[in-house]
Order: structure tokens, then sequence, then C-alpha cells
């Protein structure tokens, strides 16, 4: 028997296997890039109602707390806190969008999100 009649079967193969394969590949993109659209979409929309919640209850909390502060009470640290939080749930709310570009432009999305992954 010759390297040549045994090589030659295990190339093909081989070759037969990588095509399989890129076909394979090819065919799961679109629903890879579907499920990664969908579950950045849900999370970040999860996120950005926690954050709406906290910042309205923080906000209500703080009016409440401010209709009966008086300078004398010594509460006064305790608002400060409640503005810090307001403050920072706000900020959350504010940069937690990426639900809003999936559904408006999920291509800009795609490109942003490959572009922050290169740079890793």
């Amino acid at each position: 028997m010759k390297a040549e009649d045994i090589l030659v079967p295990l190339i093909q193969k081989a070759s037969d296997g990588i095509d399989a394969a890129v076909s394979f590949s090819q065919q799961q993109i679109p629903e890879v890039i579907h499920q990664l659209l969908l579950w950045k979409f849900s999370t970040s929309l999860f996120w950005c109602v926690v954050s709406t919640i906290v910042t309205s209850v923080s906000i209500a909390l703080f009016i409440n707390l401010a209709k009966g502060y008086t300078p004398d009470s010594g509460d006064e640290a305790f608002l400060w806190m409640f503005v810090i939080v307001i403050f920072i749930f706000g900020t959350v709310l504010v940069c937690s969008f990426d639900w809003l570009q999936i559904w408006i432009a999920p291509k800009l999305y795609l490109i942003e999100y490959a572009a922050t992954l290169a740079k890793r």
C-alpha cells in the first residue's frame, strides 16, 4: 500500500469536514447574531427599568424627607446621601440605553460591539 493511497482519502475527508464546518457556521451566524442582540437588548432594558424604579423611589423618599427637614434637625447628611443616590442612579439610567440603539439601529450597535471586542 502506498502512502499516496492513504493520504488522498484522509485529505479528502479533512477537506469535506472543513467544508461542512464552514457551511454550518454560515447557517448559524444569523441565529447567533439574533440571539446576541436579543440578550443585549433584554439585559439593557432590564437595568434601565430597574434604575428608573430606584431613581423614582429615591426621589420620592428625598421629597418626603425634605418636607420634614429643618436646619436644626441634623438630618442634613441623610438628605445629602439621597441626593448622591439619586445622582448615581440617574447617571446609570442615562448610560444604559443600549436597548434603544439595538431597537433603532441594530447594525450600528453590532459594529460598535465588534469594535469594543476588537479593542480587548
